[in-house]
């Protein structure tokens, strides 16, 4: 485990998290963006076998569908944005962007967009930080 916040420390320092206006010490800027901006790369951004967590995905989608998702306890995802095209790819939280997507497409209203938080950084900046943050 140390050696795996070694690497996600390092990935930190390789890129700037965009913060609040309190600095490092400081609150997350959290954004509400839209689902349809944002993109997945699995190949880069993802080190298990399975694309995302069915038990998170399943979850999140009968509490949305029994009206008991609790927006408050959820756990920003967070993205990136590639310079060479421009787009935003999930770093982390894959199992929660897969149900909010799956809502939204489906028509529940409140989930066409999803708190996230954007890393900027290079690619190798990127690559480090999603591969470790989703091996814990």
């Amino acid at each position: 485990m140390a050696k795996k916040q070694e690497r996600l420390q390092r990935a930190l320092t390789l890129a700037r998290i965009v913060l609040g206006p309190e600095g490092p010490q400081g609150r997350w800027n959290f954004q509400n963006v839209p689902i349809s901006t944002i993109r997945t790369d699995t190949k880069r951004f993802q080190n298990r076998v399975d694309a995302f967590s069915k038990k998170t995905f399943n979850s999140i989608v009968s509490d949305a569908e029994e009206g008991k998702f609790d927006f408050g306890k959820l756990d920003a995802i967070t993205l990136w944005r590639d310079p060479k095209d421009g787009q935003l790819y999930v770093l982390a939280g894959h199992s929660r962007f897969a149900a909010f997507k799956h809502l939204s497409e489906s028509g529940r209203a409140g989930f066409d967009t999803i708190p996230a938080k954007i890393l900027e950084g290079d690619e190798r900046a990127a690559i480090e930080f999603a591969r470790n943050s989703n091996s814990w």
